[in-house]
């Protein structure tokens, strides 16, 4: 009997994380189809002026988001549902990081996107997002790269921005986690211009729009030789074959 309950109640404890998980993840997939909702109704009764409820649905799902991803149980959460309807989530090789983004749907052909930070810090889970107090379109990460030197862990984001259909941007961006929390603002790149926290580099999307891979990849790190590759644009913004690299140095992501 005493066998029956010790196994009962490990059983329990191996099932709860998962009931939990499937729970949290069933109401930020309502929270999120509210948009579309808000959206296709803005679509199909313009007269109606229905962007305040648009633009609540948004806020209302950021903030569930943040609430449900500062849960460490979430940290590994496939999510699948969402990423099936939309939501972008990029996770680092070390699973200590993800970076979670959504269209708004609040832009016309300029996307506006919002992000959530998840991180790992001395055994807890936070959630924050970052804003620079200044309007801007955002932008969605698909990859996060992880750079380790001297004990310390950087994270290399690739970010997307998209302006029009013909208008795009691609970054790279440095993100650490310390004692302090998480920052973007680590200035591990040294350009001609001084040191900065990211490249980025504005392009004509119809210059490359055959690459078969989605989102294109212009901008890479490859980690066995710390070196990023940037490609260089004309004067009308088409992507050459011509690139520049940065290697690390040791301290700093230098230009070759």
């Amino acid at each position: 009997m005493i066998l029956k309950s010790i196994l009962t109640i490990f059983f329990l404890t191996l099932i709860m994380p998962v009931f939990a998980n499937t729970d949290i993840e069933n109401k930020l997939l309502a929270s999120y189809k509210r948009i579309d909702y808000w959206y296709e109704r803005q679509n199909t009764e313009p007269e109606a002026a229905l962007g305040d409820s648009l633009v609540k649905a948004n806020q209302t799902f950021q903030s569930m988001l943040l609430k449900y991803t500062a849960d460490r149980s979430t940290l590994a959460a496939e999510f699948k549902s969402l990423k099936e309807s939309g939501l972008t989530i990029a996770t680092s090789e070390d699973g200590l990081f993800r970076i979670y983004s959504w269209d708004t749907e609040l832009g016309g052909s300029m996307h506006i996107f919002y992000n959530v930070y998840q991180y790992s810090s001395g055994g807890k889970v936070y959630a924050k997002t970052i804003s620079d107090g200044k309007f801007e379109a955002g932008r969605w990460f698909s990859d996060i790269y992880t750079h380790k030197v001297s004990g310390k862990t950087y994270y290399l984001g690739i970010a997307h921005s998209i302006y029009s259909s013909k208008d795009n941007s691609q970054e790279i961006r440095v993100f650490n986690v310390s004692d302090a929390g998480l920052s973007d603002q680590v200035k591990l790149i040294k350009t001609r211009s001084g040191l900065t926290n990211k490249l980025r580099v504005d392009f004509d999307f119809f210059s490359v729009y055959r690459r078969p891979e989605r989102p294109v990849k212009l901008i890479t790190y490859d980690k066995n030789i710390q070196v990023i590759t940037i490609p260089l644009v004309d004067q009308k913004y088409q992507v050459t074959d011509k690139v520049i690299t940065y290697r690390f140095d040791g301290n700093y992501f230098i230009r070759n």
